[in-house]
């Protein structure tokens, strides 16, 4: 079990911790890099570029595809107001699913050391569920034997 550094105290150390309950600091034992973008292309090359500078084995390393909502000046709020653009974090995950996008981004880097993934809004796309599954156990289909008129 990972958990944050804010648990620990004068009594609950560190060290009383991971010697009594075997839980494990998150900070030392997990990467977490937050992207803090809403732009989509932004987001897929920070994973990219996360992952390859991923360097401690040792580390659980998890990847963010998890867009934040934002306002960065007047054209935003503009666009918000004639409705040509959401504060909405789901409107945000619904880019992110569709199609040809994050399917198509996975497949891409299937062969990278991907160790774990974090999603918003997954029951929009609960299908990537298996698909994220069936990356790590890759079916081959063999043909025994074929019969044609």
């Amino acid at each position: 079990v990972l958990i944050h550094s804010r648990i620990y105290n004068d009594v609950f150390t560190e060290k009383h911790i991971e010697d009594s309950y075997s839980f494990f600091n998150d900070g030392r034992n997990m990467r977490n890099k937050w992207h803090n973008t809403r732009n989509l292309d932004e987001l897929l090359q920070s994973n990219t570029d996360d992952l390859a500078k991923r360097n401690n084995r040792g580390q659980f390393q998890n990847n963010s595809f998890v867009l934040t909502p934002g306002v960065s000046g007047a054209v935003d709020i503009l666009k918000m107001l004639i409705g040509n653009a959401s504060l909405r974090p789901v409107s945000f995950a619904r880019a992110l699913y569709k199609r040809e996008i994050l399917d198509a981004y996975l497949r891409e880097h299937a062969d990278n050391e991907w160790n774990m993934v974090t999603f918003d809004f997954i029951d929009l796309c609960p299908v990537l569920v298996s698909f994220l599954i069936g990356l790590n156990f890759p079916v081959k289909l063999e043909i025994l034997k074929v019969v044609a008129k």
